[in-house]
């Protein structure tokens, strides 16, 4: 008898997704949250502008840059750099040309090598392109911490920035 109780308690709570009936609504709409990643795509400008893996450094030719003032900040990095863009577009694109140049899973560093030959591919463009383009600021940004001690490369990255006139970088 204890069997089958147990059995139809455990049934109940998996048919009703636990028993976050019994929570407050506030946090039972927490627990509810499902991420929209259409708006991710959408915010990120993912394809154009944030390529994916299957992508290669001609995609950014279809990237619009926002802004229209002639001072120009590159954003230079993976997705965390491109979860930057919407805020960086926001708040700066009123006085700054901003040119977004992010990749899944490509921090900016120059050689970096991620078993794949488009990262380094990817990264040597950016770099050409911030030599013709010579903007007023660069930012670099990754998920530092998914890349184990490469993060420890990006002085030399900033080294060849400097070389190449690049004064403001973050």
């Amino acid at each position: 008898m204890l069997t089958m109780c147990m059995l139809f308690i455990g049934y109940n709570t998996y048919r009703r997704d636990g028993l976050g009936f019994r929570l407050p609504k506030l946090v039972q709409e927490f627990t509810q949250y499902k991420y929209n990643f259409d708006n991710f795509s959408l915010a990120y400008r993912k394809g154009s502008c944030f390529l994916t893996p299957e992508q290669d450094f001609t995609a950014f030719n279809t990237c619009e840059s926002k802004g229209k003032n002639k001072q120009t900040l590159i954003l230079w990095g993976d997705s965390h750099a491109a979860s930057l863009y919407p805020g960086y577009e926001n708040s700066l694109s009123n006085t700054l040309k901003i040119v977004q140049r992010t990749t899944s899973s490509c921090p900016p560093i120059l050689s970096y090598d991620n078993n794949s030959t488009t990262c380094r591919k990817i990264n040597d463009y950016i770099f050409d392109e911030i030599q013709k383009i010579k903007p007023d600021k660069v930012v670099l940004s990754a998920a530092w911490p998914n890349y184990g001690d490469v993060y420890k490369r990006v002085e030399d990255t900033i080294t060849q920035l400097h070389k190449i006139g690049i004064k403001n970088i973050d």
